[in-house]
């Protein structure tokens, strides 16, 4: 959920958002946990680093430090040069947009080429028919 790139060609990892080690009451949360590629969840990027910055006995009414894929609005929060997701648009980008790619060190050169590489093999190798893709990309986005 974190760099948006499609799992099929991935190790999907399991990620809890508020770690386990930091608030392990919110373990079995189920808007607390999601897949992430495993880029995204490395130590080197997300790993167990605390998301949030101020708690709450709910999980939902807590203050996160980064955007939360289920209650924030990503694509009004962070933007790009370019419709293929891999240029950020920094100038256009929100401070809790740009708070995430930071935190997760998204603008880096690595990452870059990951989102650029991905871009490729999914030209090359398209994953689905249109009617599928959009089928995916609205679950995806489905907010509880």
């Amino acid at each position: 959920v974190y760099c948006e790139r499609y799992l099929y060609a991935q190790s999907p990892e399991m990620d809890h958002f508020a770690s386990k080690g930091h608030h392990p009451r919110f373990s079995f949360n189920p808007v607390n946990i999601f897949y992430a590629c495993r880029f995204c969840n490395s130590p080197d990027r997300k790993g167990q680093d605390d998301t949030i910055l101020i708690v709450n006995n709910r999980y939902d009414q807590c203050m996160f430090s980064i955007l939360h894929p289920y209650f924030d609005d990503i694509d009004q929060e962070i933007y790009y040069q370019d419709n293929y997701k891999v240029l950020f648009d920094w100038d256009r980008c929100t401070q809790p947009g740009k708070d995430t790619i930071v935190f997760l060190s998204h603008d880096d050169e690595f990452m870059t080429a990951v989102r650029s590489r991905d871009l490729i093999f999914q030209r090359l190798n398209p994953l689905t028919t249109l009617e599928e893709n959009l089928l995916i990309e609205r679950s995806i986005a489905y907010n509880y």
